[in-house]
């Protein structure tokens, strides 16, 4: 048969400003650093040759362009991320204009 399963428990939607008490600021936190142009650069220039970078492969880099090994690693990730985002937008532009059925 069927399986419903999924479909119930949509609480009273009414509750859900109660949880939106204001956090307290973290007082340790570290300032977003932004890259230079030239960093951005290099690495979109790296990220379109590997989307993975070793180990080694990402020391080399970082250290050429001044950044921290994890600097460069958590970009990567990040434009990854960006990356596979848009191209679900372009998937899903292109679904929607050929039917609104599908999921």
């Amino acid at each position: 048969g069927m399986n419903m399963s999924g479909m119930g428990g949509l609480g009273s939607l009414g509750d859900v400003s109660k949880n939106m008490a204001p956090l307290p600021s973290a007082p340790r936190r570290k300032r977003r650093v932004l890259f230079s142009q030239a960093q951005v650069y290099e690495l979109e220039r790296r990220f379109k040759q590997q989307k993975y970078l070793s180990a080694p492969e990402r020391e080399h880099l970082a250290s050429m362009i001044h950044l921290t090994p994890t600097q460069v690693k958590i970009w990567f990730q990040n434009h990854r991320y960006k990356m596979k985002r848009q191209a679900k937008d372009k998937a899903a532009q292109q679904q929607l204009q050929q039917d609104s059925g599908g999921g």
